[in-house]
C-alpha cells in the first residue's frame, strides 16, 4: 500500500540558488501529470511561494500557531490545481519554533495532505532547526545547488549534516541553473566523489535545470516558469525530474 502524501523537502545549503521557482514549477508538472499537489512554504519567516503564484493569503501558519485558524482554512488554491500552505513574511516567533510545536505540525501537514499524492516542502536555505526538522520527516530530501563553487561546498555540507542526523546510503540531488547535462554531470560527480569517501553516501544524479532568462521574465509575471513558459529549457528539465519523481516509489508500477 502506497504512503500518501509523498512529503519531499529540498534543502540547500546558501540561498540564491532558485529553489523556490524550481519547486513552484515542479508542482504545476506533477498536478498537469495528474498528480495532487500541496506546497508547504516552509520558509516560516520569509515566505514568498503565494508570490510566484500571484496569489494573496488572507490567512497563513502564523494564524493557525496563534490558534485563530485551523491548518486546513488557510490552504490556497493556485493555478493547475496546486493547493498552497502559507507562510509568513518578517514574523520573528515563527523562525524560533519549539521542536514540539514543529512535531505538532508536521504531523499536521502530513495528515492533511492525505487526500494529496506529492507534499513539495519549499525549505529556506541553510541548515536551521527548522529545516533539519522538515528534512528528517521527509520521506525523500533532494539537494539543490548550482554550479558556483560556494553552492558546491554548501551543498556537501547540507549532505553531511543530513547524513550524520539521520544515516542513508542515498541521497539525490538536483543542480539547477546549470549550462548542460555535461556541466552538471560534473557537478555531480565532484560532490559525490567527496561524499563517497568520507561520508559514505551515494549522491544520486536526479537531474538538471539549464540556465534560462525565462526564468526570471517569469517572476515577473507571478506565474511559474512552468506555467509562463511551458517550452523553455528550465521547464523541460522540470518536466524530466517529475517524470522521475513520479517512477519512483511509493508511485512506481
Amino acid at each position: 500500500m502506497r504512503k500518501i502524501p509523498y512529503m519531499i523537502s529540498f534543502p540547500s545549503g546558501k540561498g540564491g540558488v532558485g529553489k523556490t521557482n524550481l519547486v513552484a514549477s515542479l508542482a504545476v508538472a506533477l498536478s498537469q501529470k495528474g498528480k495532487r499537489v500541496m506546497i508547504l512554504d516552509g520558509d516560516l519567516g520569509l515566505a514568498n511561494v503565494d508570490l510566484l503564484f500571484g496569489v494573496n493569503p488572507s490567512f497563513t501558519l502564523q494564524h493557525v500557531l496563534l490558534g485563530r485558524k485551523d491548518l486546513p482554512e488557510i490552504i490556497v488554491d493556485g493555478p493547475q490545481g496546486v493547493q498552497i500552505i502559507p507562510a509568513s513574511s518578517g514574523v520573528d516567533d515563527l523562525l524560533r519554533l519549539e521542536e514540539r510545536e514543529m512535531k505538532r505540525l508536521i504531523k499536521e501537514f502530513r495528515l492533511l495532505g492525505q487526500s494529496t499524492d506529492f507534499l513539495l516542502i519549499d525549505t529556506p536555505p541553510g541548515l536551521s532547526p527548522n529545516v533539519l526538522n522538515f528534512v528528517l520527516a521527509s520521506d525523500l530530501a533532494i539537494v539543490i545547488t548550482t554550479p558556483e563553487v560556494t553552492s558546491i561546498t554548501d551543498a556537501y555540507a547540507t549532505i553531511k549534516v543530513i547524513s550524520l542526523r539521520q544515516p542513508t546510503p542515498q541521497l539525490p540531488l538536483v543542480v539547477n541553473m546549470v549550462g548542460g547535462k555535461r556541466e552538471a554531470s560534473e557537478v555531480v560527480e565532484r560532490i559525490g566523489l567527496v561524499a563517497a569517501r568520507f561520508l559514505k553516501v551515494q549522491v544520486e544524479n536526479l537531474g538538471f535545470i539549464p540556465s534560462d532568462q525565462s526564468v526570471p521574465r517569469s517572476v515577473a509575471k507571478q506565474l511559474p516558469f512552468y506555467l509562463a513558459f511551458p517550452h523553455s529549457p528550465a521547464s523541460q528539465g522540470v518536466a524530466t525530474l517529475a517524470q522521475r519523481l513520479i517512477k519512483r516509489e511509493p508511485f512506481g508500477e
